[in-house]
Parts: structure tokens; C-alpha cells; sequence
């Protein structure tokens, strides 16, 4: 990876890297003139990226990889603001339960992330802000989504509870939960997905909140006040709706 030398140039470091919301935010950043460190697993999309845009270093690594992950980041200069977007999703067959998915999906959700903040975060000074992509699926009880919500569920109270310890140090950590947002993880869902944004549109909301330094960065409003009614209600009310909210082949 090339070293970044020019210190009058904000940079960003963004895992995932080469598709979805964190190849957007790439994008996005590049185009404004940060420096940005693209993360990701794929060789050839990250230098793709970096041939097509300006101001791009590129480190590749496995997230779900704690070795590998550690080395190539303990290596690099940490920069002023960290994106882990890195994230999969994966559902289980109408409440057929799949250890092996269950361990993929956290493998990668989760502790990919915890690895990385494991290195990145004591690094980190006062006035440093770290954002973590979770979702908004960890408000009510979506069908066949017990994996996946769960593996962000972790995230999400990980993230809010380690927030309050880095207070102390100064570093903020903002946690992103996106509703529906057109990607090639959501492009094989086989059911409706209301209020569906794009990744333009996401990384927008994103960067503008990173900017206003939001602790919770949530969007569509829409979807999130809808969400937040149904979570309102007592548990047996919610699992009710949500059975019926959603079409046959829905979450």
C-alpha cells in the first residue's frame, strides 16, 4: 500500500470497499477530495477503483480473517475517520434453523468488525470519529431474518456500549442503521422491501451525518418511524404484525 504523505488532506479508511454502500462512499469521498484507504478482499475491484479515481490507496485483507487483518492495519497510518461497511446477509428457510450460516453471518457481521476496531481504535485521538454500518433490522422481529438480525444486534449494543467508554478518550463512534438499500446483497431478495433507497442516496445520508457528528445515523425516516411504532408494542403484538406486514416470501 502507498504511504499518504499529504497531512493537510483529510483521509478516510473504508472497508467494503468494492461494492454496495462502502464502494459508494469511496467513491463519494475520492470525488471530494479526501484521501481514501479502500479496503477489501478482491484485488482486482480494489485496483479497478484506484485506476478510475483520484486520491485512492488500497490495503486488502479479510475481515473475518483476525490475523490478517491486524497485520495489514497495525501497518498503516490511521486517518482522522474510519467506515467499516464491510457486511452480509444471508436468511434461514422459514424457521429451519443453519448453524453454519448463523457462524458465516457473525463470522463476518460482527467480529469482522471487532477485529478491525480491535487495531484501529487504540490509535485513535481525541477528535477521531470511527462509524460502524449495523441496521435497522435489530427494531422488531423480522421473519427468516434470525441470523442476520441477530449477528447486527451484537453490533449495534457493542458498538453503543463501547461508544461510552471512548467518551472518555474523545474518539466518537457513530453507528449507521439503513433500512432497505438497493444493492447486490439485497438484489437476490425475493420479497417486497419498502422504502428501498439507493446507494447514492445512502451514502448521502451517511456522509451528512457524519458530518453533523450524529451518534445513530438511521434512515429512510419513513421506514424508521414505521419500524418504531411496531416496536412500541408489546412483543406478542409486534410478531403479529410483522407476519402479516411483509408478503409470503418477505424476511
Amino acid at each position: 500500500m502507498t504511504k499518504i504523505t499529504e497531512s493537510s488532506v483529510k483521509s478516510v479508511l473504508i472497508t467494503g470497499a468494492t461494492s454496495g454502500i462502502g464502494q459508494q462512499l469511496v467513491i463519494d469521498y475520492s470525488l471530494a477530495g479526501w484521501r481514501v484507504i479502500a479496503c477489501g478482499r478482491r484485488k482486482a475491484a480494489l485496483v479497478e477503483l484506484q485506476g478510475s479515481l483520484p486520491n485512492i490507496d488500497i490495503c486488502i485483507f479479510d475481515v473475518m480473517d483476525r490475523e490478517q487483518t491486524q497485520q495489514v492495519l497495525s501497518a498503516i497510518t490511521i486517518p482522522q475517520l474510519c467506515i467499516f461497511s464491510t457486511g452480509d446477509c444471508e436468511y434461514f428457510n422459514q424457521g429451519e434453523i443453519d448453524v453454519s450460516l448463523t457462524h458465516r453471518l457473525f463470522d463476518v457481521n460482527f467480529f469482522g468488525v471487532a477485529y478491525g476496531l480491535s487495531v484501529i481504535l487504540p490509535r485513535m485521538k481525541s477528535g477521531d470519529h470511527c462509524v460502524v454500518l449495523s441496521s435497522m433490522v435489530t427494531y422488531v422481529p423480522f421473519s427468516r431474518a434470525e441470523a442476520y438480525g441477530a449477528s447486527k444486534a451484537a453490533l449495534t449494543y457493542f458498538c453503543n456500549s463501547l461508544a461510552v467508554d471512548l467518551h472518555k478518550k474523545g474518539v466518537l463512534l457513530s453507528v449507521v442503521e439503513p433500512g432497505f438499500v438497493r444493492t447486490r446483497l439485497t438484489d437476490k431478495n425475493d420479497f417486497t422491501m419498502p422504502t428501498c433507497v439507493d446507494v447514492i442516496q445512502a451514502s448521502q445520508w451517511i456522509r451528512s451525518g457524519i458530518d453533523a457528528k450524529q451518534a445513530a445515523i438511521v434512515f429512510p425516516w419513513r421506514l424508521r418511524g414505521i419500524l418504531q411504532v411496531i416496536r412500541w408494542l408489546p412483543i406478542g403484538a409486534q410478531r403479529w404484525v410483522m407476519s402479516r406486514l411483509i408478503k409470503k416470501e418477505s424476511l
